[in-house]
């Protein structure tokens, strides 16, 4: 038997179209998603309980965590960490000549918050080895202030080490109205 050249025909009226949303539109209350640049940093306030995933989209990127009381006190206990570092990629990143608008904005907001980095202890996660989609999770203990930072330097023609961007994925405790 000979196959028709023709596709079959359904009868009736046409099935309705569905409306496909991305995922990112459907956060649930009280979840945030920001993303950091390669290159860039993030400051951000958590609340007690606040649950923070960080991962590592592309792999490869340094990350530097630095975690103050509400009196610009810095505590890596705060997140359940202990500082490893003295965050130098993110005071070379404040401290470049060619400073990014956004940066000088954190600039600004760490000295409004009495946030001293001469006295930084900074959590270092990740390094240059790291896969793609690698990522780690923490919850805050207390009140307080968190800068996250991708450090790293422009990338020289005969390297391959790009600066890539970080998300960082936040669940509110204590969602604001």
């Amino acid at each position: 038997m000979l196959e028709s050249p023709y596709p079959t025909v359904i009868s009736g009226p046409p099935r309705a179209s569905r409306i496909v949303l991305p995922r990112d539109l459907q956060q649930h209350h009280g979840r945030e998603r920001h993303v950091v640049a390669g290159g860039g940093a993030l400051l951000l306030q958590m609340g007690q309980g606040d649950r923070f995933t960080l991962v590592n989209d592309e792999g490869g990127q340094p990350v530097e965590i630095i975690a103050a009381r509400l009196n610009g006190q810095i505590d890596a206990a705060l997140i359940g960490q202990s500082s490893n570092s003295a965050a130098s990629g993110l005071k070379a990143l404040l401290s470049a000549d060619t400073m990014e608008p956004g940066l000088a904005r954190l600039r600004s907001g760490l000295a409004v918050r009495s946030i001293d980095l001469a006295k930084a202890g900074a959590t270092t996660l990740f390094d240059e080895n790291t896969v793609a989609k690698a990522s780690i999770s923490f919850s805050a203990v207390d009140a307080g202030w968190l800068v996250v930072a991708a450090p790293g330097h422009h990338m020289l023609p005969s390297e391959q080490s790009t600066l890539t961007p970080l998300t960082l994925m936040v669940e509110r405790a204590n969602p604001r109205l």
